[in-house]
């Protein structure tokens, strides 16, 4: 298997944050866009200047679709040119983008394609996710064809790149439906493109994060395959799910792990009986066992319990700790090398888990920033507490901290992400 390294270009456009950022991301800013939007009343041309809120060095760039890709040219093209010249034997080989990158990649690859770009690389392979697409690209690269020939009627073979192996990723819910497929439709070879679909919205396909974190949690807890399932989608079903029990008596309610505590415990008594040692298994399961003794509990809900604890706060810190580290690229070779000694020197165990202090500080970080609840150490006073500030927190009364005061000047000295490599 290879191993690739990712080359990182920032769009050139200011933008408002986009669908799905905010709160989330609230103040992690500033954001930007591969392709500026019109305003409602253009009507420019390619020496029309846009008048929307851009950065000094983008006014100027016209709306056309021409304009923008200008724009675009010189962002990545110094991504391009400083990888080439700090890696003059390592090629870039293929792409990854998302949303109106993914459509601004496909211009690009034409664009090479058809001669306009001899900088940007040849592309063996590209992943286009949430393509949102617009008629006027396919119109503008007509219009360019037609230009370049002369003016002579267009061929649609024109149109089309060839070369690149794609595939091309869309939400099914996305609002950008019909994108990636008009894309592959209009631009690409149908035997070097496929169209493929996952359960979410405009955004990367998560699930396989989700899934990982499920699979190591259920390998402590469990450690079947059927409740691996349960637990990685039982989170999304919780709220509607308890809503139709509480409809049921607490008796028809369906016990799922009761078969196999049975199954222990009967293990169990047998072993006793005949004068050896019971086993013991190293699982939530026998986490629990151990201080009920034999009486009975509620398994399910306790399993279900820390599926809803570990899967999705594990899987929020791994998606917020990656895009922070996405973020800051400066930290990404440091983490990689110390990472690589330690398993190199030490393998995959759980002393060598804790020797990545620079990955370890990093996670702590993003769990500053961002952390999973907007309120923590929730408690309830166990009797009156009056504070120096005259601050009173009677008994009985419920109590939390709030999570932004984390990113407030006042508390912190470095509100921002401040991990040094």
């Amino acid at each position: 298997m290879e191993d690739f390294e990712f080359v990182y270009a920032t769009a050139p456009f200011h933008a408002a944050p986009g669908s799905g950022i905010l709160p989330t991301f609230e103040g992690l800013g500033p954001y930007f866009t591969w392709l500026e939007d019109s305003p409602p009343d253009d009507t420019s041309s390619d020496s029309d200047v846009s008048h929307s809120a851009l950065s000094d060095t983008n006014r100027g760039c016209s709306l056309t679709v021409h304009g923008r890709l200008v724009a675009v040219h010189e962002p990545i093209r110094r991504a391009v040119t400083e990888w080439q010249t700090q890696n003059p034997n390592i090629p870039i080989v293929g792409s990854i983008s998302f949303s109106k990158g993914a459509l601004v990649t496909a211009l690009l690859l034409w664009q090479q394609q058809m001669g306009q770009i001899s900088w940007f690389p040849v592309m063996r392979v590209g992943l286009f996710i949430c393509c949102w697409y617009q008629d006027q690209v396919t119109q503008y690269m007509r219009e360019e064809v037609s230009r370049i020939c002369g003016g002579v009627e267009v061929d649609n073979e024109k149109l089309v790149i060839w070369g690149t192996s794609s595939l091309h990723l869309q939400g099914r819910d996305d609002f950008t439906p019909q994108g990636s497929k008009m894309l592959m439709a209009r631009h690409f070879v149908p035997g070097e493109a496929q169209v493929s679909e996952f359960a979410g919205r405009h955004h990367f396909p998560n699930q396989p994060c989700v899934d990982v974190v499920t699979r190591t949690a259920t390998l402590i807890m469990v450690g079947d395959k059927e409740w691996l399932d349960i637990a990685k989608y039982h989170s999304v079903t919780l709220s509607m799910q308890a809503r139709q029990l509480r409809l049921w008596p607490i008796i028809l309610r369906p016990i799922l792990l009761e078969p196999i505590i049975q199954e222990r415990r009967a293990e169990q008594t047998k072993s006793l009986a005949q004068g050896i040692e019971p086993p013991r298994y190293v699982d939530s399961i026998q986490w629990l066992e151990d201080p009920a003794k034999g009486q009975w509990y509620d398994a399910t809900g306790a399993q279900l319990a820390m599926a809803f604890a570990g899967v999705y706060s594990t899987s929020d810190l791994l998606i917020g700790g990656l895009v922070d580290i996405v973020r800051h690229p400066h930290l990404i070779k440091p983490l990689r090398d110390k990472i690589r000694a330690v398993i190199g020197e030490e393998g995959w165990t759980l002393a060598s888990l804790y020797k990545p202090k620079l990955l370890d500080s990093c996670l702590k970080e993003s769990q500053r920033i961002k952390p999973v609840e907007c309120a923590t150490m929730r408690s309830v006073a166990l009797q009156d507490v009056p504070f120096s500030n005259g601050t009173f927190v009677p008994k009985g009364e419920l109590v939390a901290v709030a999570g932004d005061r984390m990113r407030n000047p006042d508390v912190w000295p470095e509100p921002k992400y401040g991990v040094k490599s």
